[in-house]
């Protein structure tokens, strides 16, 4: 959708590469500990 672009658009312009892994490697251990 428009807003979910927009809101990856504002964390690359806020947050640096590595700052944007850890969220990522974060968000996936945080989906595996609720949905298993």
């Amino acid at each position: 959708t428009i807003l979910y672009h927009a809101h990856l658009d504002i964390e690359a312009f806020t947050m640096d590469r590595e700052v944007r892994k850890i969220k990522q490697g974060l968000g996936l251990k945080f989906a595996e500990l609720v949905y298993t």
